[in-house]
Order: C-alpha cells, then sequence, then structure tokens
C-alpha cells in the first residue's frame, strides 16, 4: 500500500472509523499519519501528534518480557498503567506487537511482528519469556508462543490460565511453576510444556507460591524457584525431588542467568549475582533509582536491563547497559 499516493490512501481510509484507524493506520509511518490526522479532524477528532512517542518504540512499561535473539533486543507486553486514557489505549494496541532495540545501532526498529488475534485478557502483564534454541518462548495466560527476529507462532493454547509465575527450560521442556489466576488465586503446581511434542503435563503440588512474582532459574538441569520467602525451592526433574534452601539475601525481582550466575536487582537498588553453585549474593553496584518490574538481558558480555518502575511507580522506557568486564571481580 505504500505505493499508492496520498489521494487513494485517503479515499481507503475514510471508509474506517476512528478506533479503526488509530489501531490500524494512524501509528505506522509518518505519511499515514498525516493523512489519517487529516480524516479524523473532519470528523472532529483532534490528536495530539506530538503526545505519542515512536510507534516502534515501547511505552514506559513494568512487568514486560524481553529476550536477546542474535543482535536485537525483543520486548512484548507489560504494564503501563500510569498513562492517561488515550495513551494507555494506544499502548493497549502495541501490545500484541513486538518492539526491537537492535543492540548494534543501538536505536529501536521495526519487527513486523503481531500476534495474530491475540485473545483481549492478554493485553496485560504477568506472562513469561524464556530462551530456546534461539527463538523466545512466551507463556501468557493460557497461550504459549514461540518468537524469533521474523517470525511469532502460536504453540498452544491449552494450557492452565496463570500470571505471574516462573518459566525456565531443561531438556526441552519448559518448566512452569507459581504465579496465580486472573482472580488471584494462587497456583501451587508444577508442570511442564514439551517443546517437541508441545503437550501440557502436570507434575502435581509442590509448595505455597507467592502470589506475586515468582522467579526461577535453571542450573545443573535443575529448577532453582524463588518466591520472595527465605529460601529457595530446588526441584529435580529427573527424580521429582525438591529441597528447601533457606537464604540470607534481599528481596530481588527477577534477572537472567549466565555461566553459573543469576544477575539481578536487589530491593536496596543493589545490581549483583546469586552464585548458582552455593546461592548466596555478590553486588556488584549500586544502581542510581530503585527498579522493579524490569528486565534483564545479557549480550556481547554486557548486562542489558530495560523499563520497571520506581517506588512511586513511574515506568521507565530507559535502556541501561552495565559491562560485566568492569564489574565482575574474579
Amino acid at each position: 500500500m505504500n505505493t499508492l499516493c496520498d489521494n487513494v490512501l485517503e479515499l481507503l481510509f475514510g471508509y474506517l472509523n476512528a478506533e479503526a484507524q488509530l489501531k490500524y493506520v494512524f501509528y505506522i509511518n509518518s505519511r499515514w499519519r498525516a493523512i489519517s490526522y487529516k480524516l479524523l479532524k473532519y470528523q472532529g477528532i483532534i490528536v495530539i501528534q506530538n503526545k505519542y512517542p515512536d510507534p516502534y518504540k515501547p511505552a514506559p512499561v513494568s512487568h514486560h518480557v524481553t529476550a536477546v535473539i542474535g543482535d536485537s533486543l525483543i520486548v512484548n507486553g507489560g504494564e503501563c498503567s500510569d498513562i492517561d486514557e488515550e495513551l494507555e489505549k494506544y499502548y493497549s494496541y502495541t501490545h500484541s506487537r513486538f518492539a526491537k532495540f537492535n543492540l548494534q545501532t543501538w536505536d529501536w526498529v521495526c519487527t513486523g511482528l503481531k500476534i495474530e488475534n491475540i485473545p483481549q485478557y492478554m493485553y496485560s502483564d504477568g506472562q513469561s519469556a524464556v530462551k530456546y534454541k534461539n527463538s523466545m518462548i512466551i507463556y501468557s495466560h493460557n497461550h504459549v508462543y514461540k518468537v524469533t527476529e521474523f517470525s511469532c507462532i502460536l504453540l498452544s493454547d491449552k494450557g492452565p490460565l496463570r500470571r505471574y509465575h516462573a518459566a525456565v527450560v531443561i531438556d526441552d521442556k519448559m518448566w512452569v511453576y507459581g504465579g496465580t489466576t486472573d482472580n488471584c488465586n494462587k497456583m501451587t503446581f508444577l508442570m511442564y510444556f514439551d517443546l517437541i511434542d508441545l503437550i501440557w503435563h502436570d507434575v502435581g503440588l509442590v509448595k505455597r507460591a507467592s502470589i506475586f512474582e515468582v522467579f526461577a532459574f535453571a542450573h545443573n538441569n535443575k529448577m532453582y524457584i524463588y518466591s520472595h520467602e527465605k529460601e529457595i525451592l530446588c526441584f529435580n526433574p529427573l527424580d521429582r525431588s525438591l529441597e528447601q534452601i533457606k537464604i540470607n539475601f534481599a528481596r530481588i525481582y527477577g534477572g537472567v542467568y549466565y555461566n553459573g550466575r543469576f544477575f539481578a536487582v536487589s530491593c536496596n537498588s543493589e545490581l549483583g549475582y546469586i552464585d548458582c553453585d552455593n546461592l548466596t549474593w555478590t553486588t556488584l553496584e549500586t544502581i542510581p533509582v530503585f527498579r522493579r518490574g524490569y528486565s534483564i538481558n545479557i549480550w556481547n558480555n554486557t548486562i542489558i536491563m530495560f523499563g520497571g518502575q520506581n517506588r512511586d511507580k513511574a515506568r521507565s522506557a530507559e535502556v541501561s547497559v552495565y559491562p560485566l568486564d568492569g564489574l565482575l571481580r574474579i
């Protein structure tokens, strides 16, 4: 359609109502936006154009999911409820799309990726994402998607309705634990999704999980589950055994596993890591602003942190970097 002249595009866009124009036309590119703006103005609908950010860039967001695929940081979903109603409507449309940050050129670019026919209840936060064979596996409510730089494929819509859960990949299986339903009922059972046969399997009850933001990491083919209590649960998929391990460090809010360490930010604004062998905490640096609901990835031996919210629940769309070469003291 980009090859069509402005008059033809104006005629085509004129068949769309205001809501459809905002959803499908206004934020595509500057040319389409100018034509749509004129049509909306004729209808008495004034859109303040400079109020909206680059449509390729995500909103200030928290509790989103990210993954590094190749040289790109892929971002999806999250919560941005601190903005006004008009912007909230705009961003709700973008939650089905994927933002892409090029880690070589250091800018946001268009992905062209979108979750087709996305259910309304997935315009929210609480999903999980894991890396699997150079792809990103998203578990959102009861849907599982496989995302690459060029595609988004629905793998299953048969799973239990679950949010704020923890997920890891061990031996071609995505293990999932904790979280809540949409009604905030605790999910206390462990399941796995076989990434080969695409079938869910129930393991059974494990232990009461915290309602909010349980997370996990995989180390030596075991699943370590942290649910904001003074312990970590170690689950062994081979014999289905569960060990409760006491810990003594400040609360943390999720992170990323890398070379035997789990990098995260504590409630004391400390960027550091859990040593996955002895489950002790090491502080690397104090970050200037407390962040919760952020995402952390590792690329080129560098921590890439995106989004999150401060203690006043003001959200961020910043990308922060912390080179490990200058932080780790080995």
